[in-house]
């Protein structure tokens, strides 16, 4: 597992904002855990994220993270616990800890944080309810409507909000997107499944996000589940 989060702050919304993001690995860690190559070069499976601000454009002013197997939610927030103890007590603007099974590191930019002691505690608080957070693994629900010209893709209001709290509160569900038949034939016939274009336009998600937060289903307005990769 990897747990991180960061204080950001946004030039164009002049403002900054906390990220955190709970990730999950098939294979236990190479020990001695090597933090910096996990974050940047396996980070695992996105699970969980809590998101304040839009990405893009944005200066990381501070940040916590630890690496390790799989730990329990008691575990975790000892191990915060102590760490944030240890930047309290020496003033720490920068401190990392490696004892083979879990590592851990803190940032925080003394220019920018007025108190680095209280940047650990914040961090650490929302690294714990992220991870504390129970892992809702229902998939997104995508109505359909199959109309004479075309057909009509419409995200559920409730999955909407769902995507809202996984990726921060400045996302906004599109309107709906609509397909003529010819141009859903055409389009499958040169590029192939056009749901895989067409579902990360409808949530804002790539991928590896709509994995973590459960797939989608397609089903029409009486609740009828549809497969429409394979329309000819």
């Amino acid at each position: 597992m990897y747990v991180t989060a960061h204080r950001v702050w946004s030039r164009e919304q002049r403002r900054d904002g906390i990220h955190a993001f709970v990730y999950r690995h098939s294979e236990p860690l190479k020990k001695p855990i090597d933090l910096e190559y996990v974050a940047d070069f396996d980070p695992g499976e996105l699970e969980a994220s809590h998101v304040e601000l839009p990405a893009g454009g944005n200066e990381v002013r501070s940040y916590l993270d630890v690496a390790a197997d799989d730990l329990s939610a008691h575990d975790l927030t000892e191990i915060l616990d102590r760490f944030v103890d240890v930047v309290r007590t020496k003033q720490l603007s920068v401190y990392s800890r490696f004892d083979g099974d879990v590592a851990s590191r803190f940032y925080a930019n003394p220019a920018l944080i007025p108190s680095c002691a209280d940047e650990a505690l914040a961090l650490s608080s929302v690294l714990r309810r992220l991870y504390e957070r129970p892992r809702v693994k229902t998939p997104l629900l995508v109505h359909v409507d199959d109309q004479e010209r075309g057909i009509r893709l419409s995200l559920d209001p409730d999955s909407g909000s769902r995507i809202r709290e996984f990726v921060g509160p400045d996302w906004l569900a599109p309107p709906g997107l609509y397909i003529e038949h010819d141009t859903w034939i055409d389009f499958a016939a040169t590029y192939g499944p056009i749901l895989q274009h067409l579902l990360p336009v409808l949530t804002g998600l790539d991928t590896h996000q709509l994995e973590a937060i459960g797939g989608i289903r397609i089903v029409t307005r009486t609740g009828r589940e549809v497969t429409l990769f394979t329309k000819q």
